[in-house]
């Protein structure tokens, strides 16, 4: 082979020596760029993530705020409404109470007026009789039996026993006795009679 031959030969293999080295650098600087945008990507990535998660936890503290803020609300809300629930309850209680008391005082007094009525229709009665007894002696003596104190026996009587309408005590004798001395029934009140 002569030097000539040889060049030719070194020639036409340098073309591919020189490709090859490019190729081969070409390669490199592709995956060298190639590293550097996924390096890029994977901390831009982070970042990203970094920020939503931040952005995230935001979010998440505000609307825990909003929900505590709401939620005391309603709490304050719930109390004041139970507490006027139970003012309310008392003041039924209260005027269910009153209105018991009002019906037993106007029964009380019902009986009462009753009482009293069925005593003055008594006394007319009684009158009726000492006026008749004034004019008859004999029915004088057995009317004034009548008329005396049922417990001392020596005055006459001039207390009305109620709820029964016994005219049954004297004066002095009246506030010692718990119940009418002719039926024993409890003494809720008395009137004193006065005869003419």
């Amino acid at each position: 082979m002569s030097i000539d031959a040889h060049f030719l030969q070194v020639n036409q293999n340098m073309p591919t020596l020189h490709s090859d080295h490019v190729y081969a650098n070409t390669k490199y600087n592709n995956n060298q760029q190639s590293d550097e945008v996924d390096r890029f990507l994977i901390s831009q990535n982070e970042k990203l993530r970094l920020l939503l998660q931040e952005q995230r936890r935001t979010i998440l503290k505000k609307v825990e705020y909003d929900v505590f803020h709401i939620l005391r609300q309603k709490d304050e809300q719930i109390a004041q409404a139970t507490k006027k629930r139970m003012e309310l309850e008392q003041f039924l209680t209260r005027l269910e109470t009153e209105n018991q008391s009002w019906r037993r005082a106007a029964h009380e007094n019902e009986a009462m007026v009753l009482s009293l009525n069925n005593a003055l229709e008594s006394i007319k009665e009684i009158r009726a009789l000492v006026v008749e007894d004034v004019e008859s002696c004999c029915d004088q003596e057995t009317t004034g039996l009548n008329m005396i104190c049922k417990c001392c026996h020596s005055r006459m009587s001039s207390f009305m026993f109620l709820p029964c309408r016994h005219l049954c005590s004297c004066k002095a004798c009246e506030p010692s006795l718990q119940a009418c001395p002719v039926c024993l029934m409890p003494k809720r009140s008395t009137i004193e009679t006065l005869f003419l």
